[in-house]
């Protein structure tokens, strides 16, 4: 009996022992999965309220943080943007159509997005708009390099590029594409980014997409411009240039005609373009049976916060009105005088950077430093910058009382250069966006007559800014500038060149009229101003209400901790 009983309370003993090993397994694995669990939960609530403060210099301490949401914007968006996107729902509603929110897409993966400082400042002033304004704003993240397909609708062209750095903003059937260096403000001079100006890129794209009228970009059509034919006594814009109307379209712009001579320019028209005329602009002097001076009217026009875009090319005549305006904006179609005492423009060849059998369809040189350069900073930033051609084109020189000026950015990357003209209080300064290469020649009559050099880039497309600013406060200016475009190439602007995968002329030529598109934007809000030109170092600091939560979630993570030692503890003696 007694080895019996003996037996009997081992063999107890042992299932007591199994059953506290498999109690102990169960709450290990308990212990491990409410620990995945509560870390998770944890990571989004930190991920959805963290929020981040910049380490700035004394003088900049009143100023908000890079990723706060200000009070400027926000002043914004709940007496402009909500009341206007509500007032378009409540009529959708009436005629039973769904609610449409703003889209914020970006084009990566929105780890991705977190790991680089210069997205991470853009997808936080996002995330505080969705934040804030969920049933008006939502974010949706896609990857255009895997599913390219996904933005498909958002290309203006099948050649026109998206880049995975690219930020979508959409409301109903409008949008505009935005590149990241849009969301920050760069140094005219060195190219070089010195602050942070999301806030105002989103709040007046937001504004544009949701206001009841486009601006309005006006096409001459009084002077023979090349880009019209007529059809029963009306211009018509020729096929071959259909594109180059889509790409107007797609940069904002509402497309009218306009008879500079005859028509008032409308109020909220903020682009002009005369393309390729072939007779001269009335001015004082020469005036027509109206007595109106379409010089003084442009010249007017340019007083305020506006554009005027100029498209010629070897063709283009002697328009002796319109070209001293012209260069009073720093632009001169480049023509001498020939043998027989004609005046020639120059017809640029390139055998060496060019595509086609005679070297008239030159390749431009992306410049890479100066204003003109932040066009195409995006496209440059490209693993493979597209090639962006120009065809039969002519040359722009720098007006005479412009002073030249070289710029070497600090990188080391080629140098470049900037004119500039000063006088009766009047700042204005002209940069090259593309050149020709340095192998490229100039023909007049036939014959060679200059050839470029490193030093003497013959220029293909320039802009011009008139520099207007208003002090907003004692950190930023509101930029009211005015700009004139100048182009050298007709055939630039043709369905071949804009529709082909093969150049990114597309591309360009929507960077410029975004660049030069002179929105509305809304005052008081701040720069976030880095520190010395380079972004400041930044680190995360949770809002006292993540704090709480997140001490709230730490404690049972502890004490979690401390239970699965124990029960590890245990059954090591067991």
């Amino acid at each position: 009996m007694n080895e019996e009983q003996t037996l009997f309370e081992l063999e107890g003993s042992d299932i007591k022992r199994i059953k506290r090993k498999r109690l102990g397994r169960l709450i290990c694995a308990c212990v491990l999965a409410a620990v995945l669990l509560i870390n998770a939960v944890f990571g989004i609530i930190i991920y959805k309220k963290t929020a981040y403060i910049d380490l700035t210099r004394a003088k900049y301490e009143e100023m908000s943080g890079f990723y706060t949401f200000s009070d400027s914007l926000a002043a914004v968006m709940d007496t402009e943007v909500i009341p206007s996107i509500d007032a378009i729902n409540s009529q959708r509603a009436d005629e039973g159509l769904d609610a449409l929110r703003v889209e914020i897409i970006f084009c990566r993966d929105a780890d991705l997005l977190e790991k680089e400082e210069n997205t991470k400042m853009v997808h936080h002033t996002a995330r505080e708009l969705e934040s804030r304004y969920p049933d008006h704003f939502e974010i949706i993240y896609t990857d255009v390099q895997r599913y390219p397909a996904s933005v498909q609708k958002y290309k203006v062209t099948s050649a026109t590029t998206i880049l995975p750095t690219d930020v979508i903003i959409s409301f109903g059937t409008e949008f505009n594409v935005h590149g990241l260096v849009s969301f920050y403000t760069m140094d005219t001079d060195t190219g070089e980014v010195w602050a942070y100006n999301g806030e105002k890129k989103f709040a007046s794209t937001i504004l544009s997409l949701t206001r009841a009228d486009s601006p309005v970009c006006a096409l001459t059509v009084n002077h023979g411009e090349g880009l019209f034919r007529t059809v029963d006594g009306k211009a018509v814009v020729k096929e071959e240039y259909s594109t180059f109307i889509d790409v107007i379209k797609a940069a904002g712009y509402k497309v009218t005609f306009i008879d500079l001579e005859r028509d008032e320019i409308p109020e909220n028209c903020r682009m002009i373009i005369c393309f390729a005329p072939t007779t001269d602009f009335k001015a004082f002097g020469s005036l027509g049976e109206t007595g109106v001076s379409e010089i003084s009217k442009l010249d007017k026009y340019l007083d305020g916060a506006r554009s005027f875009f100029y498209v010629c090319d070897t063709t283009t005549p002697e328009l002796k009105n319109l070209e001293e305006y012209l260069s009073e904006w720093g632009i001169q179609p480049t023509r001498v005088q020939t043998q027989s005492g004609l005046e020639e423009n120059y017809s640029l060849i390139d055998e060496q950077n060019s595509t086609g059998d005679n070297g008239a369809l030159l390749i431009g040189k992306y410049v890479t430093a100066g204003y003109g350069a932040s066009i195409t900073a995006d496209l440059r930033a490209s693993s493979y910058p597209p090639a962006v051609a120009f065809g039969s084109s002519t040359a722009l020189s720098p007006s005479e009382n412009y002073t030249k000026t070289f710029i070497t950015p600090d990188d080391g990357s080629e140098r470049s250069v900037i004119y500039s003209y000063y006088n009766n209080g009047v700042s204005r300064t002209m940069y090259d966006i593309f050149t020709a290469n340095s192998t490229a020649y100039a023909k007049v009559g036939g014959e060679v007559y200059e050839h470029a050099s490193d030093n003497n880039l013959f220029r293909l497309l320039t802009l011009t800014e008139e520099l207007k600013q208003v002090q907003e406060d004692n950190y930023s200016l509101a930029n009211l500038s005015s700009y004139v475009l100048g182009a050298s190439s007709t055939e630039f602007f043709k369905n071949e060149f804009l529709n082909s995968a093969a150049y990114g002329n597309s591309d360009v030529l929507l960077a410029a009229l975004r660049a030069t598109s002179t929105e509305t934007v809304p005052v008081n809000l701040e720069f976030k101003v880095f520190d010395g030109g380079e972004i400041n170092e930044t680190v995360y600091a949770m809002t006292n209400k993540a704090g709480i939560i997140a001490a709230l979630c730490l404690t049972p993570v502890s004490l979690l901790a401390i239970v699965g030692i124990s029960v590890c503890v245990r059954r090591k003696y067991l």
